[in-house]
């Protein structure tokens, strides 16, 4: 395994393939991700700020160890590497947590749907809001993306009711409605809106959706992301020596 440089043909070779996407996405959107290769097993690593964020593009469970055995003293997560990854890692090290997710991705088929409410960016001013209909990302964690990527939301009276922004590594996330406007065929909307946002940027448009989460995998399809495969998130406490 080693370090390697970026180059445009690699990030073309990640973005036409559905399981490099993240790793497209982490290149394209942070400065200080550093890749690295074995053949054609690929990684990345950065640094959020908080902890390591991470991704493993290969089922060869060598390159898995090497790359997995460098991490020490520090808190990591490994985003969507394949359920063979995480099973091997799970024999190996003491999972904080793990989530199995399907990934959606666009088909390259136009949207059909015809968005009609007032979409507009997510405003920071409201990033104490987004902040709230998640469990993982805090008003800081929200700036920082609105102030990175698109985001979309609907609004109703000059205050958004539902959003979605993108994360870090460019994937759909973070949707959510306000309780009381829910069933009004809103988060169609604002997906719509951000997806067509993504496809306007030349990116490929894709999410990763919590498996047994029906309604989000229904309305995936009705954005044109189509289900790929299932994918694991799973992090690693290298300070629990337990």
């Amino acid at each position: 395994m080693k370090k390697i440089t970026v180059t445009q043909g690699l990030l073309q070779q990640f973005k036409s393939n559905p399981l490099t996407l993240i790793l497209y996405g982490y290149i394209t959107a942070m400065p200080n991700v550093e890749l690295y290769q074995n053949g054609d097993s690929f990684a990345t690593v950065v640094h959020n700020g908080k902890f390591y964020e991470c991704t493993i593009a290969s089922d060869d469970l060598n390159f898995v160890d090497e790359f997995v055995g460098s991490f020490s003293n520090c808190y990591a997560e490994f985003r969507m590497i394949t359920p063979k990854v995480a099973n091997y890692l799970a024999t190996k090290y003491k999972f904080a947590y793990r989530v199995t997710c399907g990934l959606y991705v666009w088909n390259g088929q136009p949207l059909p749907y015809q968005c009609k409410g007032d979409l507009r960016p997510m405003s920071v001013d409201f990033a104490h809001l987004a902040a709230s209909g998640t469990s993982y990302a805090s008003v800081d964690d929200v700036v920082e993306l609105l102030n990175m990527h698109p985001s979309s939301a609907l609004y109703v009276d000059d205050k958004p009711v539902c959003w979605c922004l993108l994360h870090l590594e460019k994937s759909l996330g973070m949707l959510y409605t306000l309780p009381e406007y829910r069933k009004r065929g809103y988060a169609l909307e604002v997906m719509t809106h951000l997806t067509n946002q993504v496809i306007a940027n030349g990116d490929i448009p894709y999410a990763t959706i919590v498996k047994g989460n029906v309604a989000s995998e229904n309305l995936a399809l009705k954005y044109q992301l189509e289900y790929v495969c299932d994918v694991d998130y799973v992090a690693i406490d290298f300070c629990d020596k337990q």
